[in-house]
């Protein structure tokens, strides 16, 4: 090829690899016309020799490409030079060989048959893939077992804070759970009128008295309050002081 050799005659032309005859013409007409020396006489001779040089390889494409062999061969001679050039390619991935002694076909989470082992026994055994290792024993553990992990511990959070809200103070003196349990804040009580029945009512309303303390028996009640059932449970509670006739649980 004469001029720059990085440029087929199908780049100098500005025409595909697969261009029809009457294309490879059309486009060297036209180039033809664009650097003929009459429109480049007055040009600067830096300019005349590009434009020489250019009509030089458009001529030589075109004597090429028109002539049916000679297109042939240059095809067959650009394929080689694309071989070459073409980057090399990646190797394939080896295929996953079955290990030396089980006479089993490959199953989709391991390698399961009998092993023949150095004395010629047979032994039951499957293998599997270092990277296989984690996601096997997952598949091995059924869908409905695999959330008792985190249920359990979020059980066993659940019974601390449940311990830790009714488990009533310690007792300084001796060390021991006293039994006494925090009061409910804002929680009052209020005798029905059948003398019998005790409500745990809000302060804000009607009230005989707030509560100080949940108990686990009535002795254990802090001293000044009186002790009351609520729904089956033993309360404390301070009775509400009356002030001009009219009575508050705050």
């Amino acid at each position: 090829m004469v001029g720059d050799p990085s440029r087929s005659h199908y780049e100098v032309l500005g025409v595909s690899r697969n261009a029809t005859l009457e294309e490879i013409r059309t486009a060297h007409r036209h180039l033809a016309q664009m650097l003929h020396p009459d429109h480049h006489a007055a040009d600067a001779e830096a300019e005349r020799n590009f434009a020489e040089r250019r009509m030089r390889e458009v001529n030589e494409a075109w004597t090429v490409l028109s002539h049916s062999e000679h297109r042939a061969e240059y095809d067959r001679l650009l394929h080689q030079v694309d071989v070459r050039n073409a980057p090399p390619s990646q190797p394939s991935p080896a295929p996953r060989q079955q290990p030396v002694g089980f006479d089993s076909p490959d199953m989709s989470n391991g390698y399961h048959g009998t092993y023949i082992d150095e004395d010629g026994h047979k032994v039951d055994a499957m293998f599997f893939d270092v990277e296989d290792e984690e996601s096997d024993s997952r598949r091995s553990t059924p869908a409905f077992l695999r959330p008792l992990p985190i249920i359990a511990v979020l059980g066993a959070a659940l019974a601390i804070f449940l311990f830790t809200a009714y488990a009533g103070p310690e007792d300084k003196n001796n060390g021991r759970n006293s039994g006494t349990k925090p009061a409910v804040a804002k929680d009052c009580v209020l005798q029905q009128a059948d003398g019998v029945t005790v409500l745990a009512v809000p302060c804000s309303g009607p009230n005989d008295g707030k509560i100080v303390a949940r108990v686990d028996s009535a002795d254990k009640c802090p001293v000044g309050s009186s002790p009351t059932q609520v729904d089956a449970k033993t309360v404390c509670f301070t009775p509400t002081v009356s002030v001009a006739g009219a009575s508050t649980g705050d």
